[in-house]
Parts: structure tokens; sequence; C-alpha cells
């Protein structure tokens, strides 16, 4: 049997503080949730590793700073993005109708937006007793977005985390593949795995601005 392609594609998560981004990541990541997480004041990459259609996908996912003051932060890290995760929570309402915000700074920083695929998250679903923004509204937003899915999570429970983030991961592989079939040039972008990165473990990477 050939060996497996590796990919490398870069993820940035995006949202207003406090809707849990970090949790979400480290959910995923490390499959651990502190209720306590402090609030991002830089851009901190994370890295996981997942076999898609025997193809070994490394994923840089860079989690960046919602507060206002970090805008300019985060709109630098949007260009050579292969996929991105929009982040509200179901318990406050102004993080949904932040949502517009953090999409119309995607489609000024990519040149097409409707090429890269996205990823939907309503998180802190099992504060469901607290919830203000319906799941109907969450379906609403990605009509008619092409390569965006949508889906409600708890970085808590870690209800939904992998699969919504496993299933962005393959779409972005998906849209990389029909792009070098497009391009064949590009397909160098899959290269044979290294047997020294079979089994590596994946740190968290920070830096500080």
């Amino acid at each position: 049997m050939a060996d497996p392609f590796n990919v490398d594609f870069n993820i940035g998560i995006f949202g207003e503080g406090r809707v849990g981004k970090t949790c979400l990541i480290k959910r995923y990541v490390d499959d651990n949730f502190s209720e306590f997480e402090e609030t991002s004041s830089n851009a901190d990459a994370f890295e996981k590793t997942l076999t898609i259609d025997k193809t070994v996908v490394n994923l840089n996912i860079y989690d960046l700073p919602g507060q206002e003051t970090y805008h300019q932060l985060a709109k630098n890290y949007m260009k050579g993005l292969n996929g991105v995760i929009l982040v509200y929570d179901i318990i406050t309402k102004g993080t949904y109708e932040k949502i517009d915000f953090w999409y119309e700074q995607m489609k000024e920083a990519l040149d097409d937006v409707n090429k890269i695929p996205f990823l939907l998250i309503g998180n802190k679903c099992d504060l469901e007793e607290n919830r203000v923004v319906t799941k109907e509204e969450g379906l609403k937003f990605v009509e008619n977005k092409k390569n965006m899915i949508f889906y409600e999570c708890s970085a808590k429970s870690g209800l939904n985390v992998e699969k919504a983030i496993n299933e962005l991961a393959a779409n972005i592989l998906k849209c990389n593949r029909s792009t070098n079939e497009e391009n064949p040039s590009n397909s160098g972008a899959e290269k044979k795995a290294d047997d020294d990165n079979k089994g590596k473990k994946k740190k968290k990477k920070c830096y500080l601005f």
C-alpha cells in the first residue's frame, strides 16, 4: 500500500471575545476544558494531525483575539488561510450579530470568499436554558453561502466539536484537491509524509505581538 500523502492547512478562528474560541480549540486539540480560560490578547497557534481518505492532514489553527483593540491583528492573519471558523455563543445576541462583521472582513481580505471553506459555530449550547440565539438563526446565516457549514457546539461537554472541525478539514482537503486538478502545478502541496512525523505529539505555539 502506498504511503499516505501529507498536507498542511492553515485555519483561523474568529469571533468576539468570550465566545469560547480558545476553549473550542483546546477541546479539539487536547480534549480538555477550563472554566477559567483567560481572554486572548495575542495570536496563539495550535496544531493537530488527522488522516482523511488516506491523506495525513496537518492543521495549523490560529486563535485570534476578538476584542476591537485587536481587530487589525486578526485581519493580518486572514490572508493565506485555507479555512475559517466563525464563532458566536448562543447566550449572547451581540456575538451572533457581530458574525456579519467578521464575514465582511473575510470578504475584504480574501481573493474569493466563496473558494474558502467556512465553519460557523454557535458555542455554549450546554447553556440551553439561557439561549437567546435560535438554531434557526444560525442556519439562516449560512443560507446561500457557498462552502459554509453550521454546527451548534459545546466546548464544555465536547458536543459536536470534533465532528464540526473534522468536517471543515475534509472540506478544505476536497477544495485543495479540486484546485490542484484545475492547476496541476499546485499538486506539489501534497507530499509523502516523513516517517519522523508519524505519531509526533503536536504542541501549542504562541506568537506575541
